[in-house]
């Protein structure tokens, strides 16, 4: 009896034990799957879908724990992957509407200073070149020939290197009685064309004579008084500056163009006579043909010039213009 009350109680006591041991491996085995299945879960919601954007769920994981003592390093999410498809560069974009324009820049400081230029003489073969057309001639290659104009005194003619434009008779206003009129002496054509004339002289206007030379005491020209003086206007082609030098029968300069040289006249300096403007006259004179030597009707004259001159001032320097001489002129073109 003894024997079997033993026995008995050796089977409950391993029965006992071994259902123990079953209740520590069944929670332990519960325990290991619920870590495992959480484990998977965050696997897949970490990567999820192959080729999509993802991001975890606010409550599926755990927030970390606080480390122990002894525990390894502190818990937390996993680190974040993407199965994502690598970058690429995209197309460009249409361009852009112009912008605004910027405001003026600031002034450059001033240039060098250019070298000197080179005097009238080059426009010479500007303007008698082939390459300057004249426009009205329907494309011509002839080019338009200019040069100074001036009055040759004296004569009705030019010399050789100008062109005569016209030749005339020199006119002004009436030496005597009639201070009015104009101080200038005209060359006047010889085929004066009237617009409009009038019948009858008019009581109320400015007359114009003819001019004579009164040179009576002077034997280079004396055969000249109380003829009409003649002129003639003249180009000088392709020359372009002129002028008329008293006192002096030559030009400036090799430079210049001589057109012709004579003597210094205007109208006499006495109290019945006018003023009038100084003109040079050709020492080598032609008259109007056909007027009379003998016959004065108190026109417009000319006479030779001298100087007065004073050791004091009021005069002319009488160490080089003394009185008493006749005063010469030319006049030149370049």
């Amino acid at each position: 009896m003894l024997s079997v009350c033993v026995a008995s109680a050796l089977i409950s006591d391993v029965y006992c034990t071994i259902m123990s041991t079953r209740i520590r491996l069944i929670v332990f085995l519960v325990g290991y799957a619920t870590v495992a299945s959480a484990s998977t879960t965050a696997q897949v919601d970490e990567r999820g879908p192959p080729g999509t954007l993802w991001h975890l769920p606010e409550k599926r994981l755990s927030p970390p724990g606080e480390p122990g003592p002894d525990d390894g390093p502190p818990g937390g999410y996993p680190p974040l992957r993407c199965n994502c498809p690598p970058p690429r560069e995209g197309r460009p974009g249409i361009p852009g509407p112009p912008g605004m324009p910027g405001p003026p820049g600031i002034p450059g400081p001033p240039g060098f200073p250019g070298i000197p230029g080179r005097d009238g003489r080059d426009a010479i073969n500007l303007i008698n070149s082939d390459d300057i057309c004249d426009g009205s001639s329907g494309g011509s290659t002839t080019p338009p020939i200019s040069g100074a104009v001036y009055t040759h005194w004296g004569r009705p003619d030019c010399i050789d290197e100008s062109e005569l434009v016209y030749s005339g008779i020199a006119a002004g206003s009436r030496h005597r009685d009639l201070p009015g009129g104009g101080v200038n002496i005209l060359c006047l054509p010889h085929d004066p064309e009237f617009k409009d004339p009038q019948d009858g002289e008019g009581r109320h206007r400015a007359f114009l004579y003819s001019v004579q030379y009164q040179i009576g005491d002077f034997p280079p020209l004396d055969r000249l008084d109380l003829h009409d003086v003649s002129c003639a206007v003249c180009k000088a082609t392709g020359r372009f500056s002129q002028v008329m030098i008293p006192a002096k029968p030559v030009c400036p300069s090799s430079d210049w163009t001589l057109e012709y040289e004579g003597y210094l006249m205007a109208e006499r300096s006495h109290s019945v006579y006018s003023k009038s403007t100084f003109i040079c006259v050709d020492s080598s004179p032609v008259p109007i043909a056909g007027t009379s030597s003998s016959l004065d009707y108190d026109s417009a004259l000319l006479d030779l010039v001298e100087p007065r001159c004073t050791k004091d001032g009021g005069g002319l320097p009488c160490g080089t213009f003394p009185a008493g001489n006749e005063l010469t002129c030319a006049v030149c073109t370049l």
